[in-house]
């Protein structure tokens, strides 16, 4: 999501990532067993999730498809 160019992209990223969310909050809210939650929304800096090393962005950039130079820029 974070490499996307285009909102379209992030959208299928996001949709990708909804199942899993969801996942997680029923556990959560299975195990709390009826007692509150507190969700706290977190806005870490992006940078910490890119790939930093160049074997971590070869990588990345074989997954999404694009070159290791263009990850390398959006980076």
């Amino acid at each position: 999501m974070i490499l996307s160019k285009i909102k379209e992209d992030r959208a299928k990223a996001l949709d990708k990532l909804l199942p899993h969310q969801k996942k997680d909050f029923i556990e959560i809210f299975k195990i709390m067993n009826g007692l509150p939650v507190t969700v706290r929304l977190l806005d870490p800096p992006l940078h910490e999730f890119l790939p930093r090393t160049n074997k971590e962005i070869d990588e990345v950039a074989n997954v999404v498809g694009l070159s290791t130079k263009e990850v390398e820029t959006r980076i």
